[in-house]
């Protein structure tokens, strides 16, 4: 500890001299006073010299003690305020455990010890990601208690010469200091998440650890801390993205360029910042009428080549990184802008719908927004349709219910999309305020070849009609699904057999105009009687 002591400023170096001048002064004052010469003038005869020379002896001794021993209870003080210094800047404070800044020494001594050399060691990073539910259901000491438990599981799981240290907030970091192979490295990061596999219990209240981990190699993934640190989050970056949880990803997540997701996000955020992204329509058609009855938006990224990033490569990334809800607030500008001025040109109404991603129905932003947007452009709420999945409705089903519930106040309709991919919904399906039932393509293509698949199609379609849903059948690119899906009673469908997903300006042209416009592809099937259209809440 002495070397580092150095790195300290004393807590109160004034108070410390004027102690040691006060001491000093003290034992000064009384050797003058106790001087031969001052004996001799005070003593009356020889006993009485004799006796004030002892007393001279024991009051310096004693004087000399007392400072002494000041001096040696301020200096231990002293030692001891920077022994709990030293020790608060190297430990975290709520687990216990080494904090950054001993990990980033560890570090560096061991990129020293291997430099040139063929040994390799290991660097995980592990992400709590459900501290901030219990931090908000359970209170912030619960939250404390959380973490300490996992680091109390990751110190158990490594060996003495391994270390374990919390970075920051959740991430805690994993050391591998040996030598290891990349099979044992792998053993280990995979050891680290199945002991997060058992929930840990605060308060009664069994809770699971939801971590991403991410994995860095040195000399592979670097050779300083600062790239062993960059490789192993951009490996924790990548499991986020593609959404798993306790399991290990490797920044080869990337293709080996752990440049690349700083660089994408970076391109991603001048995107949004620029307004470089676009909005296009596909249309949904009616197929009682052949006609264009409404269409979803769907957000487009054009390159610098003039082609089109897919939104598989770039939406992951807007959520992992917070810009989902700017790509939201985009789309529905555009989409009630565009409503509201085709609503004022055209007498048939036409609805527009927008995606909304997990992380809007957590937000408490969307709802103003949406009432904001419709007031400036004077849109009717009917005419446009807010669509959510099964997966992200069920990752908080009270607070999206609550505000779906708070939408549909506003006219907006809301629409279930990719129905029957993500998890079970139908406790909450019969409460939940919607008007149109999307039926995944998954069920589409593959109804009028596999028997069960058509028997599923049929029953979400006879589903959709018990509830007064509106059913539209999704990814329809052949007059064989169009046919099955008119047979089996959906009401509208959406797909490459009308068209591909349109810029604005193309789609208005070519289905808005004064006179509705029939698609040929639909008409081709013959006639369609309307249904009854049930009840729509």
């Amino acid at each position: 500890m002495l070397p580092r002591l150095r790195l300290i400023k004393p807590p109160n170096p004034l108070g410390f001299a004027l102690t040691v001048s006060v001491v000093y002064a003290a034992v000064s004052l009384a050797w003058i006073l106790l001087s031969d010469d001052f004996i001799a003038a005070v003593a009356r005869d020889p006993q009485q010299l004799t006796l004030l020379s002892k007393i001279k002896g024991v009051l310096f001794v004693l004087a000399m003690t007392i400072g002494l021993g000041v001096l040696v209870y301020r200096l231990a003080c002293r030692r001891a305020q920077l022994a709990n210094a030293l020790l608060a800047v190297r430990e975290d404070g709520v687990t216990g455990l080494p904090n950054r800044r001993v990990l980033e020494e560890a570090l560096a001594d061991r990129c020293t010890q291997t430099h040139g050399s063929a040994d390799e060691f290991g660097l995980i990073l592990l992400d709590v990601a459900n501290l901030t539910r219990v931090n908000t259901g359970l209170g912030r000491s619960a939250g404390d208690r959380f973490l300490r438990a996992v680091g109390e599981r990751l110190h158990g799981l490594v060996e003495a010469t391994e270390l374990v240290a919390r970075l920051e907030g959740d991430i805690f970091a994993v050391l591998l200091r040996q030598a290891p192979t990349e099979g044992r490295v792998r053993g280990l990061a995979d050891a680290v998440a199945a002991a997060l596999a058992t929930p840990v219990e605060i308060d009664g209240v069994a809770l699971g650890v939801d971590a991403h981990i991410g994995l860095a190699r040195a000399p592979a993934d670097g050779n300083t801390p600062a790239q062993l640190l960059d490789a192993a989050m951009h490996g924790l970056q990548a499991g986020k993205r593609t959404g798993r949880r306790n399991t290990v990803t490797t920044v080869s997540a990337y293709g080996g360029n752990a440049r690349e997701p700083l660089e994408r996000e970076g391109a991603l955020r001048k995107a949004v910042r620029q307004g470089a992204l676009e909005a296009w329509l596909q249309p949904v058609v009616s197929l009682a009428s052949g006609q264009v009855t409404g269409a979803e938006a769907l957000v487009r990224w054009p390159r610098t080549d003039g082609g089109i990033t897919p939104p598989g490569e770039f939406i992951p990334l807007a959520e992992a990184t917070g810009l989902i809800g700017d790509i939201t607030a985009f789309m529905l500008e555009r989409v009630t802008d565009w409503g509201a001025r085709w609503h004022r040109r055209r007498h048939a109404p036409i609805t527009l719908g927008v995606n909304l991603s997990g992380l809007d129905l957590q937000g408490d932003g969307v709802v103003p927004l949406v009432r904001r947007l419709l007031a400036e452009h004077r849109l009717p709420g009917q005419f446009l349709m807010l669509e959510i999945t099964e997966s992200r409705f069920m990752q908080d089903p009270h607070g999206a219910r609550d505000m779906l519930e708070e939408l549909r106040a506003l006219g907006v309709r809301i629409a279930i999309d990719d129905f029957g991919t993500g998890y079970s919904s139908l406790s909450y399906l019969h409460r939940l305020p919607l008007d149109c039932l999307k039926i995944d393509r998954s069920f589409v293509h593959q109804a009028s070849r596999v028997s069960g698949r058509r028997t599923l199609f049929g029953a979400i379609a006879s589903l959709g009609r018990g509830l007064g849903l509106t059913t539209v059948a999704e990814g329809v690119e052949n007059l064989a699904d169009a046919r099955l899906a008119r047979d089996l009673g959906c009401d509208a469908l959406q797909g490459y057999l009308v068209s591909p997903p349109l810029p604005a300006a193309t789609f208005a042209e070519r289905y808005l105009g004064d006179t509705p416009v029939a698609v040929p592809a639909i008409t081709a099937l013959g006639h369609t009687p309307a249904r009854v259209a049930g009840r729509h809440r």
